[in-house]
């Protein structure tokens, strides 16, 4: 008797321990259901402001990158004229000194132009990235002394080789003039960019 009554009391607690808990109650199961939803939108919104941050980050690299060829486009074309300047008082008079100006003036030129190119280059992908500045006419005013800056780009390359001929037509005095062309040039397109007066 003592058996059958252990192994019964033994089959009616694996019983017991078998059954299902409690469920719990539908508000919970509610509140967790909306815990999930959260969740996932507190993830979303975490991936969108992630590729937001790229996006502006990227923006950032390529102004940078635009700035720091600007000055080492401006650079060559503030010195560049300058040695025209001294390579012109030379007259005939120093041909050694004529050699050695014509390589300062061909390689100045090579990193202005490399400069020139890498400046357009990332000044074009920052307008990509923000195509609304094309509709603002501060933006068509840099673009055009831009345009002019070119112009001026080009029309050193001619005296550079006019020099490199030995068929220089222009005076020391002229050359300071036109040193100064590139002056005016930074100023407008700063003011331009950074005011924004229209």
């Amino acid at each position: 008797m003592k058996l059958e009554h252990s192994r019964r009391a033994s089959i009616e607690k694996r019983r017991k321990e078998s059954r299902p808990g409690p469920r719990p109650p539908a508000f919970w199961l509610h509140l967790r259901a909306n815990d999930y939803g959260d969740h996932a939108k507190r993830a979303e919104a975490k991936a969108a402001g992630f590729q937001g941050f790229m996006q502006g980050s990227f923006m950032l690299w390529l102004k940078a990158l635009h700035i720091i060829f600007v000055i080492t486009w401006f650079a060559g074309l503030f010195y560049l004229p300058r040695l025209f300047v001294y390579h012109a008082a030379l007259g005939g008079s120093d041909p050694a000194g004529a050699e050695r100006f014509k390589i300062m003036e061909r390689r100045l030129f090579t990193m202005m132009t490399i400069g020139a190119v890498l400046a357009i280059l990332f000044g074009g992908a920052t307008l990509g990235q923000v195509p609304g500045f094309m509709q603002m006419g501060w933006m068509h005013a840099k673009l055009t002394l831009v345009a002019g800056l070119i112009v001026y780009h080009f029309w050193c390359y001619r005296l550079l080789t006019a020099f490199r001929d030995n068929r220089n037509q222009h005076s020391e005095r002229w050359y300071r003039g036109f040193n100064e062309v590139p002056t005016l040039f930074l100023f407008g397109i700063v003011i331009l960019v950074v005011v924004k007066p229209f």
